[in-house]
């Protein structure tokens, strides 16, 4: 045990960890500690809870802590601006992937652009133009019990003059239905049953009226068509500049494919406009 002045007592062994002194120099820690106690009693500083007894001691000692060393630091990089460093690293390509893999398929493409030209034609076939057309029924659809069929599926559908269809059900039970179908179809056609179990469907002459507003009909699914087929230009051209961030396509076959993606997508809306001006046309002559 050493006494220091002030009647601070310490054991050596916490004085020698403190100096880190071993502690065959007791003796050397004894000098060394009541040394700075003179010191620190000399300099009549008044120990306040920052500057205490103990602070001035690890000081003169040699004992203060110091500032972490370079290998004790941690040193953080500048921050990016932006997060496009961290987009490309998340969309790189995986290893094993093909380039295949992130190019547009093209075939798909088409073929989902020629559903949506399919399907606009069977829409114009729908529309009346004041002469017989079996191409009106075609989006009938028959109430057969809890389930429901194509008309083409139950019936055969033809022309029995220019102002007349002829519905032929193959089974002649599901003639009423037929006619009830046919009329809740949104068509304005109001069909009848005649004595040999035949449908006849009036088609009613068409008016100017009627034909403006055939004619607007007409644009109105011509310009739904277009939006459809421009979705999947948009979806290729995605997919194609994914690979291209990913690394997977040059600057130079970029612009190749979006190229061949529009020369697709302006074939497919010139069509679409060649069955616009055909329907328009049938419709005026009527």
């Amino acid at each position: 045990m050493v006494v220091a002045p002030r009647g601070i007592s310490l054991p050596v062994p916490v004085l020698c960890r403190f100096f880190r002194h071993p502690q065959g120099t007791a003796g050397a820690v004894a000098a060394r500690y009541l040394s700075v106690q003179t010191l620190v009693a000399s300099a009549a500083i008044v120990p306040s809870a920052r500057h205490s007894t103990l602070h001035w001691t690890q000081r003169a000692a040699g004992l203060e802590q110091q500032p972490p060393t370079a290998h004790q630091c941690r040193w953080y990089g500048s921050k990016r601006k932006g997060k496009k460093h961290h987009k490309e690293e998340e969309e790189e390509r995986e290893p094993g992937e093909s380039e295949a893999d992130v190019l547009p398929d093209m075939d798909a493409t088409k073929e989902h652009m020629n559903h949506c030209l399919e399907r606009f034609a069977t829409e114009l076939r729908a529309l009346r133009a004041g002469r017989a057309n079996p191409g009106i029924l075609d989006r009938v659809r028959v109430t057969l019990g809890h389930e429901s069929a194509p008309l083409s599926d139950v019936a055969v559908v033809t022309i029995k003059d220019a102002q007349n269809l002829l519905v032929l059900a193959n089974d002649p039970d599901h003639k009423t239905a037929i006619d009830t179908s046919i009329r809740n179809a949104n068509l304005g056609l109001n069909p009848r049953i005649d004595k040999n179990n035949a449908i006849i469907v009036p088609v009613p002459k068409s008016t100017k009226e009627s034909r403006d507003k055939m004619v607007k009909q007409v644009e109105a699914l011509a310009e739904r068509t277009r939006m459809s087929v421009r979705k999947y230009r948009q979806d290729a051209m995605k997919q194609l500049k994914a690979g291209a961030k990913s690394g997977a396509v040059s600057k130079d076959e970029v612009k190749t494919w979006e190229k061949d993606i529009q020369t697709v997508t302006d074939k497919f809306v010139d069509k679409v406009k060649d069955l616009v001006a055909a329907k328009t046309q049938e419709i005026e002559k009527t």
